[in-house]
């Protein structure tokens, strides 16, 4: 699959976000699962940069 560099980082940036907002709006945000989702961000992170 062919992606721009500038959309793809978007896409990172943007995930821990809107997961966390997703979380809320389904009222299944908790203290863990906000964890998880950091935690799962940080890897993201880790791809940009890399």
């Amino acid at each position: 699959m062919d992606v721009r560099v500038d959309d793809y980082l978007t896409m990172l940036a943007a995930g821990e976000a809107a997961h966390q907002r997703w979380l809320r709006k389904c009222g299944l945000h908790t203290l863990a699962r906000a964890w998880a989702v950091e935690r799962g961000a940080l890897d993201d992170m880790g791809k940009a940069l890399g």
